[in-house]
């Protein structure tokens, strides 16, 4: 592995072979301010920590765009490094390992994370398909629209489980409730996750709701339990995603879903007075969302 963080300072370097030396370099990390920018790129400017030996032929500074998601070199056909840069990008890469990539990754995380947590909704501009929110009555899962947002987990007996919350974000709907699947990490061959079940959450209420799959791999009564245990602010953080959530919709529908002010007509299939709500509340429609 060739980067390394110094406990003290906390400051990264990272030691590359050149030639018959091992040159120590200072790095500094630059990644997209978007918080929903799913690039992956993080740009690294590594600097010589002994500049002294720029005399023997050695340059001070190189800048590599480094792909986090797919471990390898961003290649960007516009620019044209010069050749000394170029040699620079095929010995890192020649010399990464699998352990540098997750290192990088987990930079490049934190810094995502960190500002879609300081993010304001007014200032998050995200997709969002209207016609099937405000129509079709479809929710839309969290991490969809925040991919960096803090991971909702549990862990099962060294088992760790996803937690997917999506939400109704129709205008005037009422509802309090978050659909919640439970997901079960794939191994590191497959790396596909396996949904273990799909449950509704009233987090006014504190209350589960119905149930959509059987949970037949890991009974739904033991994720209740370590809830319970593990995760006794559930009902808390279910409602500030949810409204957090809104805001940010509320901002991007008024973006690119209104003309002239007025929210524009959306045609969809016509909902009958006993049909159930297409907010996902449970409720029939006449009940719930056909007076808004």
């Amino acid at each position: 592995m060739i980067f390394s963080r110094d406990s003290k300072t906390g400051l990264v370097s990272a030691e590359i072979k050149e030639k018959d030396q091992t040159i120590r370099y200072e790095c500094s990390f630059r990644i997209c301010p978007n918080p929903t920018c799913e690039c992956g790129i993080v740009t690294i400017d590594f600097i010589h920590m002994h500049h002294e030996e720029a005399k023997e032929g050695f340059p001070l500074t190189h800048t590599v765009d480094i792909d986090v998601m797919d471990g390898g070199l961003v290649c960007d056909k516009e620019k044209n490094p010069p050749p000394e840069n170029r040699s620079f990008e095929d010995r890192l890469l020649k010399q990464m390992e699998k352990e540098d990539f997750d290192f990088l990754f987990q930079i490049y995380f934190k810094h995502k994370n960190s500002i879609t947590k300081k993010a304001k909704p007014s200032e998050i501009d995200a997709l969002f398909d209207y016609q099937a929110i405000e129509v079709g009555g479809f929710k839309t899962a969290y991490h969809e629209i925040l991919p960096y947002a803090d991971i909702l987990s549990l862990d099962l007996d060294g088992q760790t489980l996803r937690i997917i919350d999506q939400y109704c974000l129709k205008p005037g709907c009422p509802c309090t409730s978050a659909t919640l699947s439970f997901l079960k990490e794939g191994n590191e061959d497959s790396r596909e996750a396996s949904i273990i079940g799909t449950v509704e959450a009233d987090y006014k209420k504190k209350q589960w709701g119905e149930i959509y799959d059987d949970f037949s791999i890991i009974p739904f009564t033991t994720i209740q339990a370590a809830v319970n245990r593990q995760f006794p602010g559930l009902w808390k953080e279910l409602r500030k995603r949810h409204r957090h959530l809104r805001k940010i919709y509320l901002h991007c529908s008024n973006r690119h879903f209104t003309a002239g002010g007025q929210r524009r007509r959306v045609a969809g299939k016509k909902i009958g007075r006993n049909d159930p709500c297409p907010c996902g509340s449970g409720k029939k429609y006449k009940k719930c969302c056909m007076e808004k």
